[in-house]
């Protein structure tokens, strides 16, 4: 049976490093009224420092994308002609509402062929794992290369005059290279993608065909974005908490045998779910410390560094999993290698 195998990966956060004292500042002179501390922050969080992109250095969805792309075909060790679709994730396009759609002017800015499907996804922080599922549906079915972009530039639909949201978002891009490959003892082994509709917990209000853009809903902030942060990190530590122990389940993996991958969301909610598994928090790689919650692109990564860390290694089993807005959800099984 056919493989989904990772054979290239790379990353390109935003080249703004703000500190919890800069991002504190950024809060006073937006207008918000806030008495934290940086220590409140990481103490909320788990995060000292975020990435934002850089206006100045034409920094955006697009070009993170294509950099973190042309670091995975360059470690692929293949050519952008030699991919048979582009899947891109995100939830800020380059163009307004998507049009024309990022994955397309990635496609067009590397160089691929014209007779490649190029489309987008939305699932906020579950997108790299809906993008895993589709990727290995048609690799199996139909394509040999499949190039998966997560790029997030969230600090753009953030208010900045709330503590809560203003600390925790960054921007950055991942993207992994994913090949068909016969009878091989790597890749994706399992991936599940999950949906509990909740329209409020985590939500833009306006910009869209339910509640069109008007000069109050800007001034009111509603083309921002929304969070019940309780709820949302109740759900989120049910959510991995369930999705994590099910993968682990499912596919009869030995604790000790494995190592776990989160969407990187928040510390806390990451301590918390360790407890609930009893997986010892040291099986957890974690990274949110230097790039804030990157949406989907937290999961690539933390690919990225634990190679590079020489923390994740050819034949290593690791578990995946992500919640985001949706409230959507997905969990993955792979084996480490090309």
């Amino acid at each position: 049976m056919p493989q989904s195998v990772c054979t290239g990966y790379g990353m390109c956060p935003g080249s703004l490093k703000l500190d919890n004292h800069t991002i504190l500042d950024i809060i006073r002179e937006s207008g918000g009224a806030t008495t934290k501390t940086s220590e409140d922050i990481k103490r909320a969080t788990g995060i000292t420092e975020r990435r934002w992109c850089d206006p100045d250095q034409n920094e955006n969805a697009a070009t993170l994308g294509i950099r973190a792309a042309q670091i995975a075909i360059n470690q692929a060790g293949i050519e952008p002609h030699d991919i048979d679709c582009l899947i891109c994730s995100g939830v800020v396009p380059y163009y307004g509402f998507d049009l024309p759609n990022t994955a397309s002017v990635i496609a067009g800015a590397l160089g691929m062929r014209h007779d490649v499907p190029s489309f987008p996804i939305n699932v906020a922080c579950s997108g790299f794992i809906y993008g895993l599922m589709l990727a290995d549906s048609l690799l199996t079915t139909t394509f040999q290369r499949i190039l998966l972009v997560c790029s997030e530039v969230i600090s753009l639909i953030i208010n900045k005059k709330q503590f809560e949201i203003a600390t925790l978002f960054g921007d950055a891009a991942g993207a992994i290279v994913l090949e068909r490959q016969e009878k091989s003892p790597y890749g994706i082994r399992d991936v599940r993608c999950y949906m509990w509709p909740d329209e409020t917990s985590l939500v833009i209000p306006a910009g869209g065909s339910k509640t069109p853009l008007t000069p109050e809903r800007m001034r009111e902030m509603e083309h921002m974005i929304h969070m019940q942060g309780r709820a949302v990190y109740r759900t989120a530590v049910a959510k991995f908490t369930k999705m994590i122990y099910d993968s682990i389940a499912r596919n009869n993996l030995p604790v000790s045998c494995i190592s776990i991958y989160p969407h990187q969301a928040n510390l806390r909610i990451i301590q918390e779910v360790a407890v609930r598994t009893e997986i010892p928090f040291s099986k957890f790689y974690v990274n949110i410390q230097r790039y804030g919650n990157t949406s989907s692109a937290s999961i690539p990564l933390a690919l990225c560094e634990a190679v590079e860390e020489g923390r994740l290694k050819k034949g290593d089993h690791i578990v995946l999993a992500a919640v985001g807005a949706g409230i959507s959800g997905g969990s993955a099984y792979l084996v480490w290698g090309s």
